[in-house]
């Protein structure tokens, strides 16, 4: 891959442009300029600032309620998940929320991915995930946190197993073989509470 180019030996053009986008001379050699080059996420996807501040807990009451309004909900993503838990074969069910639907929004189908990879964040902090695609690019999110039940995290769990059992081309997590497994590894214990 070659070097970026520094401030000075970008057109004025394209400076001003990535300047409407929030990269300035300071921030250029570490900024991601996808976005600000006109490649967007898939249409219909929540607007990432909107989403970022909602679940980084910055968000006023009123973008919390149009949250849902603000995006085109995935086809692929469920909108009730209905899970079986533990060798007594419980079934429980809960409803996706829309800052979990916005997160995979951000995403495209889980037809183009190659794997998953999720760094969990303890005190309810956005965890991070890493989706790889079948075509070497990757896409990262920052998806709700928290990883107890109910929380956004264990949702975004909850669905990508649903998903890998429902066999729609959905690949393991890198990271463990299970929610399950990376629920137990935050959370310490592999009960609901």
């Amino acid at each position: 891959m070659a070097a970026r180019k520094s401030w000075r030996q970008l057109s004025p053009a394209y400076r001003a442009r990535l300047e409407r986008r929030g990269i300035t001379a300071a921030t250029h050699a570490s900024a991601s300029k996808v976005e600000a080059r006109g490649y967007h996420p898939r249409r219909g996807a929540v607007n990432r600032k909107l989403y970022n501040r909602i679940i980084n807990n910055e968000g006023t009451v009123a973008e919390r309620r149009t949250l849902e309004t603000q995006f085109v909900w995935p086809d692929w993503v469920p909108r009730t998940v209905s899970r079986q838990r533990g060798s007594r074969g419980r079934r429980y069910q809960f409803k996706t929320q829309p800052d979990v639907a916005a997160a995979f929004s951000l995403l495209p189908n889980p037809k183009s991915w190659k794997d998953a990879e999720f760094i969990p964040r303890g005190d309810g902090q956005p965890w991070t995930m890493i989706v790889h695609l079948k075509n070497g690019n990757t896409k990262t999110i920052d998806i709700p946190g928290g990883g107890g039940p109910g929380s956004g995290a264990k949702e975004v769990l909850e669905i990508v197993t649903e998903l890998q059992e429902k066999k729609v081309n959905m690949p393991k997590y890198k990271r463990a073989t299970s929610g399950e497994e990376v629920f137990f590894e935050v959370m310490g214990t592999d009960e609901a509470a």
